[in-house]
């Protein structure tokens, strides 16, 4: 008897689970970051435009724990192992905004290669090939999901930066560059790079 109702337990979390994660569609995102490669940490701020596909009063996203949520709006949060709740009374075919305010402190995902040595290759690249983008930074590690966004970066000035879709603006400011690139087809959430380093940039199109 024990044995069923422990089982039942699972099932209904896991479920549960399932449709705060499904209840949803991604259709835009504005993503900032400022990479600090002394600390290799990541700050910045990423804003969901979503639309309900079912009504619900949570929703879940994926932060890995080196992922810290310092506020998502007005909405209210909670931390669950890898997920992050957000509470609020969201209404089918309604559309909402989701800003996360964040810090991490990546230990896969993003990485970062020669600093702190006396490399001279020294350089800052993402790999979020299946579900390693929210290792640093939220989001929703469905490879099903697609969507469009735009992406600002902010890195030390003597580095180029790089990233998906077409760089639309460049400025410096002191010892820092930002760098924006727009994503305008819908592209899945695993497959935003980002990366900045001495590199040699080549371009090619395929017929």
């Amino acid at each position: 008897m024990k044995k069923h109702i422990w089982l039942s337990l699972v099932l209904s979390l896991v479920l549960g689970s399932l449709r705060g994660q499904s209840a949803y569609d991604i259709r835009h995102a504005d993503f900032r970051i400022r990479i600090d490669t002394a600390e290799q940490r990541v700050d910045g701020k990423a804003v969901y435009k979503i639309r309900m596909l079912q009504t619900a009063d949570s929703i879940l996203w994926d932060a890995a724990p080196q992922v810290e949520i310092l506020s998502a709006g007005k909405h209210r949060f909670r931390r669950r192992n890898k997920k992050v709740v957000i509470y609020g009374r969201f209404r089918k075919g309604k559309s909402y905004e989701i800003p996360f305010l964040f810090r991490s402190h990546p230990v896969k995902g993003m990485y970062f290669t020669g600093w702190g040595t006396e490399a001279a290759e020294k350089q800052v690249w993402t790999q979020g090939q299946g579900k390693k983008n929210s290792s640093w930074m939220p989001g929703k590690d469905d490879t099903g999901e697609r969507f469009t966004w735009n992406i600002t970066i902010s890195f030390p000035a003597e580095y180029r930066i790089i990233s998906n879709g077409q760089r639309i603006s460049a400025s410096r400011k002191g010892a820092w560059k930002a760098v924006t690139y727009r994503m305008d087809k819908p592209v899945p959430y695993y497959l935003l790079f980002v990366g900045a380093g001495n590199w040699r940039v080549l371009r090619d199109t395929v017929a």
